[in-house]
């Protein structure tokens, strides 16, 4: 494996999934898995800029309400706004 790849870490990826999955949940929005998929995605590199060193257990767990809160703020900016580019709850 090239020096450059790095391994998935698939807990801090379930986690950024149930935090995707409770605000949509909680906004009742159902998604596609393509869609639930980019979103992951978008927490994990919103993540990425707020901790400077992944493997650090406690700065994650600080950070994760971060990205809860920024994702609950993007779903409750596009229910006031609707047609700004998030998909209507279904």
């Amino acid at each position: 494996m090239p020096a450059s790849a790095r391994l998935v870490d698939l807990d801090l990826h379930e986690r950024l999934g149930a935090i995707i999955d409770q605000e949509h949940r909680a906004a009742r929005i159902n998604m596609q898995m393509e869609v639930f998929a980019a979103e992951v995605g978008k927490a994990y590199n919103h993540l990425v800029g707020l901790v400077a060193d992944l493997s650090d257990a406690e700065a994650v767990g600080e950070a994760l309400p971060l990205v809860r809160r920024r994702v609950r703020q993007q779903l409750a900016d596009a229910a006031s706004n609707p047609g700004t580019g998030k998909r209507e709850a279904s």
